[in-house]
């Protein structure tokens, strides 16, 4: 039994779609193009044309999605979201803060405290640059850069605590 075998050389920036007929086209649209023949390029252009519009009817490209309308209409949708990213507006966390602060400061020890002062963490918290993506902790620069006021306490001690003179 004999299978025949063809090799095929497949190029990663390769399109699926640009078959033998299409690469043929461009070729012989090249070829006139350098000939000066203006009607053969037109007359091959078209053609291109015709192939485009098939593999758009494929693909479904160009087709204008309809947006999908939330449960309840899009004012109850927006007013969930507004809802769910202001809520922290109404919380005090002064307490929570306070608490977190004593904590930390049981942990130090005198021989391994260093002053760290806070003006020097609400400048560095001030001046991060909102546009660079969040580290490892996934805290974005505009959420520090925000809450400059109620994190540079705490990151205050936390500095203290991690730094040995």
């Amino acid at each position: 039994m004999i299978i025949p075998k063809k090799e095929i050389k497949i190029w990663p920036n390769s399109k699926p779609w640009v078959n033998k007929d299409i690469r043929e086209l461009l070729k012989r649209k090249q070829h006139a193009f350098k000939t000066g023949d203006l009607v053969e390029k037109r007359r091959i252009q078209k053609e291109l044309s015709q192939h485009n519009e098939t593999i758009k009817t494929i693909t479904g490209f160009g087709k204008q999605n309809n947006p999908v309308v939330p449960p309840g209409g899009i004012s109850t949708f927006l007013s969930d979201l507004n809802q769910f990213y202001a809520r922290f507006d109404n919380n005090d966390f002064t307490d929570v803060n306070y608490d977190l602060r004593e904590t930390l400061k049981n942990y130090i020890t005198d021989d391994e405290k260093i002053v760290v002062d806070i003006a020097a963490v609400e400048r560095s918290l001030k001046g991060l640059k909102t546009n660079k993506s969040a580290g490892p902790d996934r805290i974005g620069g505009k959420v520090l850069k925000s809450c400059f006021k109620e994190l540079s306490p705490v990151l205050r001690d936390l500095l203290g605590m991690f730094t040995i003179s």
